[in-house]
């Protein structure tokens, strides 16, 4: 991991920069590996690159509505989807994980997950994601899967 490195124990607010060079390593591996991203996948990473907080679409601080996990009739494929409300109450976000692989899903405590706050999407081999989430609750989830989609659209 890239950004999520050790939950940030080693993030000092007072210095930025190891944060920077975190975010700066993360872009790096990035742009050494766009042409083994799919299309979507690729959107999906350069988002969590960004984490705009002035981004109406985007990630920072948003709220999970809704977890579901379907299997895909006739080929037993595993389908996991995120619904997230941004953080300005006016976009619903989508993440679509086809054809999970692997996932860790912690919940903490009574008091929810609280707001999204970090995330990585990594490619561990060709055609495999590891798509890391980080709450403000402290819940960390890890999904692993042969690709992953984001739609955002107006609520």
């Amino acid at each position: 991991m890239f950004v999520l490195e050790g939950d940030f124990e080693w993030f000092d607010r007072a210095d930025p920069e190891p944060l920077l060079a975190a975010y700066k390593r993360y872009y790096e591996f990035l742009s050494r590996s766009r042409d083994k991203f799919s299309e979507s996948a690729w959107t999906l990473a350069q988002r969590h690159v960004a984490n705009d907080p002035n981004d109406h679409e985007g990630f920072h601080d948003a709220s999970l509505l809704e977890l579901s996990w379907k299997e895909l009739p006739g080929n037993n494929k595993s389908y996991l989807e995120l619904h997230l409300l941004g953080a300005y109450l006016d976009y619903e976000i989508f993440v679509s994980h086809l054809d999970v692989v692997g996932t860790d899903i912690q919940f903490l405590g009574n008091d929810g997950l609280g707001e999204f706050y970090r995330g990585e999407l990594i490619l561990v081999q060709e055609g495999y994601y590891v798509h890391e989430f980080v709450w403000t609750s402290g819940a960390r989830w890890s999904i692993q899967s042969k690709d992953v989609a984001l739609l955002a659209k107006p609520k």
